[in-house]
């Protein structure tokens, strides 16, 4: 039964994507720009303009939509820095700060948002394994003895909230 759902599942995408090519092609034509166009602003800011808001300058939609920005942006922190020393806390992620970035003529071209989650340095401490696992030391109990920072990461968002890339001139750290 469930190797039934899982085929008619997959014969159901296989079909939407062949039967509407154009919107498959159109997407990846449009985050290949966005892409781009983040590149772009990266690496000449000085032609663009950037206005910081406060996130209260923010409606309650912005917000929420470029937190979730963030946390799917914070998803690749497993394959990059948490690869390394660093342990993250159940602390929520943070936005911590929004700038609009605008072209010549005005227009609103991307948001730069940053965002960070408490963390700790793995390496400058003796992390008690067998105590965690066998669940007698809470997380923060276990790393008590750590550097405590932030890992902070920095991304652009399209005005429409539903394509991102990476900054890739300011990679997530530790501080």
């Amino acid at each position: 039964m469930k190797t039934n759902l899982l085929k008619f599942a997959a014969i159901a995408i296989l079909f939407t994507a062949i039967s509407n090519p154009s919107s498959a092609a159109r997407s990846e034509r449009s985050s290949d720009r966005f892409h781009r166009l983040a590149n772009k602003i990266y690496t000449n800011p000085e032609k663009y303009e950037f206005i910081d808001l406060t996130l209260e300058d923010l409606d309650k939609k912005s917000y929420t939509e470029l937190l979730g920005v963030a946390e799917h942006e914070s998803n690749r922190w497993a394959d990059t820095i948490l690869e390394g020393d660093y342990s993250l806390s159940e602390d929520p992620l943070t936005l911590n700060s929004v700038s609009a970035v605008y072209d010549s003529k005005g227009k609103l071209l991307a948001y730069r948002i940053t965002f960070s989650q408490r963390a700790w340095d793995t390496a400058s401490c003796d992390f008690p394994y067998e105590e965690y696992e066998a669940g007698n030391i809470s997380l923060e109990e276990a790393h008590k003895d750590c550097t405590e920072g932030f890992i902070s990461g920095a991304a652009y968002v399209s005005p429409d909230f539903q394509e991102s890339t990476r900054d890739d001139e300011n990679p997530e750290s530790f501080d």
